[in-house]
């Protein structure tokens, strides 16, 4: 059967029992608010023989012995129990109420006596009262329905939906007040109450066995959940049907009778057995379970199944073999018993809902909240307020004023369920989906999680579990070079390695035999990873459970994610091979060279292809790898990014936290955060989360608009830049106030602004410029920066080699102390630029 068709009879089933529940916890109210004004009941009839049981005083005294047949009440005929009880209901306290009666085989009399009301409960009574005939029912029938609207199919979801509504109609308060309803709600209600007596057990059965995967070995004697279940099922039918033909015509079915009334020892075994096989069931997965998450939920389960069912099981138990009524109990017993199945809706809505048993976010994204089903489900609703405004009009016992506000508030409740669909819809989508909302933050937490794993399968899997979860794909894969998939030949395939782009696969694009590849894998979304010169891999990632088509964001996110994936895993090859190479070769010299050709990937190899900005970079090392950083970045909105930086030390330690810097500043530009002052704050808790406290980094950070010619900095501890005037040859220094990246947890950065005009020249440099010693211990300084910068007003490519000849005639032999890095900008008429490529590190 399709999932539509289940869920269509899963609604009727809810209807049904949503009504019938909605109208029994209205008598309910209705009963502890003002129990006066609800008939004391003379006496229960015999379903088969009416007559009457223990008659209370007020009968006794009007002459009405126990065992009297009941013919009439107040001139109408009686010949079933539905029928006495509905009659008995129907009196008003203070009404006379006139019997007629036959007394053995006597002649038949009549008896007329006022009846009265019932008493006031008791508080505890009132409590009891509403929590088993109105929260657990509720409670069951949400969480419960919940559950298998989102499953359609699933054997585990239906077992806990027959175990909660067993649950709901275990046991009621006050039974009496259903049989004043017409007879087709009595009747319905009755046999409810009759099938969950009996099903309550199989359906426990059913659940521990099946749960949480009906696939799993883990299960303990599975053969004996049959044969204690079909036994118990099967009398529950027979017991549904039983009950009600018995008290609605007044005869019973004799063939039937054995099944029913099977001797005590045999049912008390059976259900002590079904207790006993379901918790054993559920302890031995918790035992042998690994996963931390599923244990939790295991155990969250057996909490609120051994609260709930034992106190209630127990007292049925001792009232089956004392022969005793439960209301023959003291209430410091009774009520306990009750109250407590209130623990199994409650413990399951949480593991629900919290822990995530059932995934139900989806579900209440694409099922109930899907258009057609929230018509339904109106709909639903609307005849109940209908029936509702019907039932209220027609009470003559009631004022004309109270019944049409009643009418009134029905109307209203109407249009506000009407016009509470969409708030409903936009409030789940920021509950359930929260990669709407936010990505950002999704990304910021990837970013700092992934940065402190070094094992490649771990990281792999870290991303491709939060992806998954993000996003409500349930299928993410990572395919690797060592892949068939990945290795073949295929277009597909093909494509996204050259472009290096993600891809949406659509059949209008690809020919049927291309897209095979990729059947088995359900993919819909082909994502590449990896470094500016190198694929690490490509994520195939499946379609949404909500079936809905990837949309702008979260292709912007996937990208970001991607790219800090292949950063995050290239540093994680450079660590593992930087380990392997010193275990074989056990030379120091061969771990920097290998560090030093992975640092040399990083940096950028061509300045982007800026209309109206001339670019150049470069880097020069003091060691054989070092801490210093730079790069170019193009922003989704088209603006350039110009980033240095300078990791205090020097060596594998810098590089690696130089490296960190890298990944991090690229995902959080390329996640579209343009607030440079929020980018730097977000940028300097990265850091510091995943760098000891010895450890920081001056960093400076532009945002050049090509159109506006605007450009936005901001400063953390780092060198003021040099901003050269061509028109009037006057020099500017940038610098906004800013500790370094790591320093404190919590820093706060500014942000500027500057206009620049055609011919104007930027330089970015590290401390290893301004600071370049002699042979005598003199600095470079910046004075001299700023004349190398006024006498050779050239190309940025030029003044680049300019800066680094002379910093070098000046220290004349003496030793390189610091790392050099410098980039050079200057804003030229918009034209064609031609590509020049940058310099890095090992080229110098």
């Amino acid at each position: 059967m399709s999932h539509w068709k289940q869920r269509a009879l899963l609604g009727v089933l809810l209807l049904v029992l949503g009504t019938i529940q909605f109208r029994y916890g209205i008598e309910t109210v209705r009963y502890v608010s003002n129990a006066v004004s609800f008939p004391q009941r003379l006496a229960e009839p015999d379903p088969e023989t009416m007559a009457l049981g223990t008659i209370l005083d007020f009968g006794q005294k009007a002459g009405v012995n126990k065992g009297d047949i009941l013919l009439a009440v107040n001139g109408t005929p009686v010949h079933t129990y539905f029928d006495a009880m509905r009659e008995f209901s129907k009196q008003r306290p203070g009404a006379i109420q006139t019997l007629q009666l036959r007394r053995a085989k006597g002649e038949p009399f009549a008896v007329s006596f006022a009846v009265p009301g019932r008493k006031e409960p008791d508080p505890i009574n009132r409590v009891i009262a509403v929590a088993i005939n109105i929260l657990t029912p509720w409670l069951c029938i949400a969480v419960g329905f919940l559950v298998a609207f989102s499953r359609p199919g699933n054997p585990v979801a239906y077992a806990f939906l027959a175990l909660l509504i067993c649950v709901s109609h275990f046991i009621t308060a006050d039974g009496d007040l259903r049989y004043g309803w017409e007879p087709i709600f009595t009747w319905t209600f009755v046999g409810i109450d009759a099938l969950s007596i009996r099903w309550g057990l199989p359906a426990w059965v059913a659940f521990a066995i099946l749960f949480p995967d009906p696939r799993s070995k883990h299960k303990l004697l599975p053969w004996l959940s049959w044969v204690l279940s079909v036994p118990l099922a099967l009398q529950g039918v027979v017991f549904a049907i039983y009950v009600p033909i018995l008290l609605n015509l007044g005869v019973g079915v004799k063939w039937l009778e054995p099944i029913i009334n099977i001797p005590a020892w045999i049912g008390i075994s059976t259900v002590a057995s079904a207790i006993s096989l379901g918790f054993a069931n559920l302890i031995y997965k918790f035992v042998r379970e690994t996963q931390p998450a599923m244990r939790r939920r295991l155990q969250w389960l057996m909490f609120g199944l051994g609260a709930g069912m034992l106190p209630i099981c127990l007292l049925l138990l001792a009232a089956s073999l004392l022969k005793r009524d439960l209301d023959s109990f003291s209430w410091w017993i009774l009520a306990p018993a009750v109250i407590t199945p209130m623990f199994i809706p409650l413990t399951l809505a949480y593991a629900v809902l919290v822990d995530r048993v059932f995934d139900v976010g989806v579900f209440i994204r694409q099922g109930l909240l899907a258009a057609k089903t929230v018509s339904v489900v109106r709909a639903a609703f609307t005849i109940i307020l209908i029936w509702i405004a019907f039932t209220a009009y027609s009470r003559g016992d009631l004022p004309g004023w109270q019944r049409a506000a009643a009418v009134f508030a029905c109307i209203l409740a109407m249009i506000v369920l009407r016009q509470g669909a969409g708030w409903l819809r936009k409030w789940v989508d920021r509950r359930f989906f929260q990669e709407a909302v936010n990505t950002e933050n999704v990304l910021v937490e990837l970013s700092a999680q992934v940065r402190h794993i070094s094992n490649p399968q771990l990281l792999l899997g870290t991303v491709t579990e939060r992806l998954s979860s993000a996003l409500h794909v349930p299928r993410v894969v990572a395919l690797l070079p060592d892949n068939i998939v990945f290795r073949s030949e295929n277009a597909v395939i093909n494509r996204v390695k050259n472009e290096r782009q993600p891809l949406l696969l659509q059949a209008e694009d690809f020919s049927s035999d291309e897209l095979a590849y990729f059947s088995d894998l359900g993919t819909e979304l082909l994502l590449p990873f990896g470094t500016t010169d190198k694929l690490h891999g490509i994520l195939s990632m499946g379609r949404k459970r909500s079936e809905e088509p990837y949309s702008r964001s979260d292709l912007r996110l996937l990208d970001s994610v991607a790219n800090q994936t292949g950063l995050a895993l290239e540093n994680s090859y450079l660590t593992a091979t930087i380990a392997a190479e010193a275990v074989h070769r056990e030379r120091l010299h061969s771990e920097l060279e290998i560090a030093r050709q992975v640092q040399q990937r990083l940096f950028p190899k061509r300045a982007p292809a800026v209309n109206g900005l001339d670019l150049a970079g470069r880097c020069q090392p003091a060691q054989t790898i070092g801490g210093d950083y730079y790069d170019f970045l193009v922003t989704p909105s088209g603006d350039v990014g110009l980033a240095i930086g300078d990791v205090a030390g020097k060596g594998i330690p810098a590089a690696l936290l130089m490296a960190s810097l890298q990944a991090s500043l690229r995902g959080l530009t390329l996640a579209g955060i343009s607030d440079l002052a929020d980018l730097m704050a977000k940028l300097n808790l990265l850091v510091y989360d995943a760098t000891p406290t010895n450890r920081f980094a001056t960093f400076f950070y532009g945002l050049y608009n090509p159109v506006s010619r605007q450009l936005s900095y901001s400063s953390a501890g780092h060198n003021p830049a040099l901003l050269y005037r061509a028109h009037s040859s006057q020099v500017e220094w940038l610098k906004t106030a800013g500790l370094g990246l790591g320093l404190q947890r919590n820093s706060q950065y500014q942000q500027s602004t500057v206009q620049l005009e055609v011919g104007d020249m930027l330089v970015l440099y590290t401390d290893g410029v301004s600071e370049a010693r002699s042979v005598d211990d003199a600095e470079f300084g910046d004075d001299r920066l700023i004349d190398i910068v006024r006498s050779s007003a050239k190309s940025p490519a030029e003044i680049l080699d300019n800066i680094l000849t002379e910093v070098t005639l000046f220290a004349a032999g003496a030793p390189q102390h610091d790392d050099i890095t410098v980039i050079v900008a200057q804003t030229v008429e918009r034209n064609s630029m031609p590509i020049a490529p940058l310099q890095s590190c090992a080229n110098n």
